[in-house]
């Protein structure tokens, strides 16, 4: 089974704090945030992974071959229209099959990603709507065309054509979008994973 982890937009929304530094690898308790990600991947289901990059993807790459050096990963070039397009740039790489997608920006928990994986198709959320990043999907999915930039909105056309579980995200950290969002999962953090 092969796992997709986006990794491919700039954060905006973190402000200076990405003008030199892929957000990807913006840290939290030292960790850059897709360490926790490439973390939560359990090797015994995942044989390869599929890191989609753009943006700054060569720090993104160097970074990650340092640390995960052992790991089977490839890198795809992504798109700057958003993830929706991204996310197209793997479909050459998979075939008729199950993948685990995983947000590159997220600190989902190894618990979490292993609890959706027991399932055929599933979706972390949390208080059973917000999407928390850590999605099981399968091939179908690439027969939706992008209808903006957000992954969302591909990821809702499928949830209505599929039966897609709902797991509920245990100690949900929350969303990482703004320099704010880093201090306070990084108070967070320590209590939960260390």
């Amino acid at each position: 089974m092969k796992a997709i982890i986006l990794a491919s937009g700039r954060g905006t929304r973190m402000g200076s704090l990405t003008n030199d530094t892929p957000k990807p690898l913006l840290e939290v308790w030292g960790e850059p945030l897709i360490f926790y990600v490439l973390r939560s991947i359990p090797s015994e289901k995942i044989d390869e992974i599929i890191i989609v990059v753009n943006y700054l993807g060569d720090q993104i790459k160097k970074a990650v071959n340092e640390e995960f050096g052992e790991l089977n990963i490839r890198y795809v070039k992504g798109s700057e229209k958003g993830n929706s397009y991204s996310f197209m740039a793997t479909k050459r790489y998979l075939d008729d099959e199950r993948f685990l997608l995983i947000y590159g920006d997220e600190i989902p928990g190894y618990d979490n990603v292993r609890r959706c994986l027991r399932k055929d198709l599933s979706i972390l959320t949390f208080n059973g709507g917000t999407y928390d990043g850590v999605m099981v999907l399968n091939t179908d999915m690439f027969k939706y065309k992008p209808e903006d930039d957000q992954f969302k909105s591909l990821l809702d056309r499928f949830v209505e054509d599929h039966d897609v579980d709902l797991v509920e995200a245990r100690n949900f950290l929350g969303g990482i979008n703004t320099p704010e969002d880093l201090d306070r999962v990084g108070k967070k953090l320590p209590k939960i994973y260390v």
